[in-house]
């Protein structure tokens, strides 16, 4: 799903420490790089929102240490 590839696509960018971050792209260029719109990576991130695996930030995705430890754990999860 595409919530997934996003997921894939925070992992790839975040940095190793456990602080609060920010994240300088734009949701365009994350759309270009996981392959889908806009408008799928905007609903996308609302869900990510829902699930308070990420916020906003004056516009800008922003995690905050423990959103980030979500995020890392999900990578973490063995496929199926």
């Amino acid at each position: 799903t595409v919530q997934l590839r996003l997921l894939a696509y925070l992992q790839k960018n975040l940095p190793e420490c456990d602080v609060a971050v920010r994240l300088p792209m734009r949701r365009q260029d994350i759309a270009d790089a996981i392959g889908t719109s806009l408008k799928t990576v905007n609903r996308s991130i609302d869900r990510l929102r829902a699930e308070g695996l990420l916020s906003l930030d004056r516009g800008k995705l922003a995690l905050t240490p423990e959103q980030c430890a979500k995020v890392r754990a999900m990578n973490e999860c063995p496929k199926t």
